[in-house]
């Protein structure tokens, strides 16, 4: 759970179980839509609104990605701090280091998961 006092702090347990959600939330949405077919104008445009369906469908998987994506990153910033890792100066893992500051005890991570999700997706598209 990467935290310094194992028992009686949870660490990163709950942006473990929030993580876990969002995979589950993708494999569900994932689902495919030409699974349930509805056909329109006389079964000639079943593609149509499927293929809505399915762009709608991959920008919230994208967005829960990144939510992933950024409860990683907490965890790895949070394992350096325990294994007294130094952070170059400069790296993403340092613009990181600066917003997410070490779990001494536990306090809530929702807004520092969209965080870390933020700055990398930025660094991504430059």
């Amino acid at each position: 759970m990467l935290t310094p006092h194992p028992g009686p702090a949870s660490g990163l347990a709950g942006v473990q179980i929030a993580a876990t959600s969002f995979v589950a939330k993708i494999r569900q949405l994932a689902y495919p839509a030409t699974l349930t077919a509805l056909p329109t104008n006389l079964g000639n445009q079943d593609h149509v609104p499927m293929a809505l369906n399915g762009a709608n469908t991959v920008a919230d998987l994208v967005r829960l990605a990144w939510l992933i994506i950024g409860s990683l990153a907490l965890a790895v910033t949070q394992w350096t701090y325990l294994d007294q890792q130094t952070i170059e100066a400069g790296t993403i893992w340092a613009d990181l280091a600066t917003s997410f500051h070490p779990l001494h005890r536990d306090r809530a991570l929702a807004a520092e998961v969209r965080q870390a999700a933020q700055c990398l997706e930025r660094m991504r598209t430059g």
